[in-house]
């Protein structure tokens, strides 16, 4: 069968290769052309002698590892090739959609990990906060008194809103039963990152998300004798201008409060 491709290929291209010979025959006396041919044509054959000792060992080799009952002591490859096409058609397919929903369902698994853990880390935070205010309530520094605020970061709001929601799917997937239009977009949109990219992208995404610690902004807010109260950053944006203030007890006391907490 090799064989029989080889002429096939030699007389598509017999005019081509007639206009060749023409012109090395008017270069070179016949005699010498043949002898040069003669030798290239040995060669080709014991290639093709070597291919075909090749293709007959390939068959055997897979007709043992796979129990396959394809002829497998010629050159030809017919049966071979219909086993490929019934691969290609049929049983790839099937694998591609079984790899595939693995998957999706590894990575979804993965994330609602991530996402019930955060809600942990995220409620952690809260109560360490509460209780640290708890126990600043009482004590004054000066005329004033301090308490730690939080809020959300802007960018991770849509993600710290889908955690927060997380509470009422513990049970059951949070893909599936996300109620809310709007968690169910943020989580539709973090699967289809996630099944784009490869694995380290996947990585990345999942390892920026899992930062609690990113999720809160946190100043410290300073509450004055007369019911009012500011914010430690604000007072510190304008007391820090060009001028080099003179030490304050609004600055000397949240750190103390800070290297306490």
């Amino acid at each position: 069968m090799v064989r029989d491709e080889v002429v096939t290929i030699v007389d598509d291209r017999r005019l081509e290769l007639e206009q060749h010979y023409a012109e090395l025959r008017s270069a070179e006396e016949p005699t010498v052309l043949e002898k040069k041919y003669e030798i290239q044509r040995r060669n080709i054959e014991s290639r093709v002698e070597g291919l075909v000792r090749d293709l007959v060992r390939m068959k055997a080799d897979y007709a043992n590892a796979y129990g396959f009952a394809g002829e497998v002591t010629t050159e030809d490859w017919q049966d071979f090739a219909n086993e490929r096409d019934v691969w290609r058609e049929s049983h790839l397919p099937a694998y591609q959609t079984k790899i595939s929903k693995a998957k999706d369902e590894a990575i979804q698994q993965l994330a609602e990990d991530i996402i019930f853990r955060l809600r942990e880390n995220l409620l952690d935070v809260k109560r360490q906060l509460d209780d640290l205010n708890a126990a600043l309530k009482e004590v004054a520094f000066g005329s004033d008194r301090y308490s730690f605020e939080r809020e959300v970061a802007r960018d991770h709001k849509q993600f710290y809103d889908l955690i927060m929601e997380a509470s009422h799917f513990e049970k059951e997937s949070l893909f599936t039963a996300a109620a809310s239009s709007e968690a169910r977009r943020t989580l539709e949109d973090l699967f289809d990152r996630l099944v784009a990219g490869d694995a380290q992208d996947v990585r990345s995404e999942l390892e920026a998300r899992a930062d609690y610690r990113e999720y809160f902004n946190y100043d410290i807010r300073i509450h004055h004798a007369n019911q009012t109260y500011s914010s430690f950053d604000r007072v510190a944006g304008d007391k820090s201008g060009g001028e080099t203030p003179e030490p304050v007890n609004e600055f000397e006391t949240p750190a103390r409060i800070s290297l306490v907490s």
